[in-house]
């Protein structure tokens, strides 16, 4: 999954929540979109509780995949079968194919874009980069549950409120 996200210009995150709620991956606004890898024999999510979309490796395969029949009559949840020499594996292709919309004739052109296989300095230092970014991020976020500062808050004494109902108060003008 790392290596099809790295060829097609995408980031990846290892992300390790048990079972997945939609509190838990609240906490991660940046990510768009989750894959989940766990037991085959797992349930789907209903994806109208979370944030962003949790989708199989499979999805994410047939997405991202040239190589992978867009067009498929069966649904792998196992992922152990979408490894190499299993027997629903199929080759990453390391040319991307991308659309783009030509700016003087408004159609759209299909280019195809060759991944290197060898990172300059230049890549690594940007990626360690992206990833210190997003760790920083967490950081500066507060993770303190409700702080209850017994004795440092002076106690007062209870004040009578409104009398009535909102929509008239006893203590408003007619």
């Amino acid at each position: 999954m790392k290596q099809l996200c790295k060829v097609n210009g995408k980031k990846s995150y290892i992300i390790s929540v048990g079972k997945p709620n939609v509190a838990k991956l609240a906490n991660f606004p940046e990510i768009d979109i989750y894959v989940m890898i766990a037991c085959p024999e797992n349930d789907l999510y209903s994806n109208r509780d979370f944030y962003r979309p949790i989708v199989y490796p499979f999805e994410l395969e047939v997405a991202l995949n040239s190589n992978r029949e867009p067009y498929y009559n069966y649904h792998i949840t196992d992922y152990d079968e979408l490894l190499p020499g299993k027997r629903h594996y199929c080759e990453v292709s390391h040319i991307k194919e991308t659309t783009d919309v030509s700016l003087i004739t408004g159609n759209i052109r299909e280019t195809k874009i060759q991944s290197e296989e060898h990172v300059g300095m230049e890549l690594v230092e940007k990626q360690n980069w992206a990833l210190e970014s997003i760790g920083s991020n967490l950081q500066s976020r507060s993770w303190t549950g409700l702080e209850q500062k017994l004795g440092e808050t002076e106690v007062t004494k209870a004040e009578e409120g409104r009398k009535g109902i909102p929509l008239q108060y006893s203590n408003e003008p007619e």
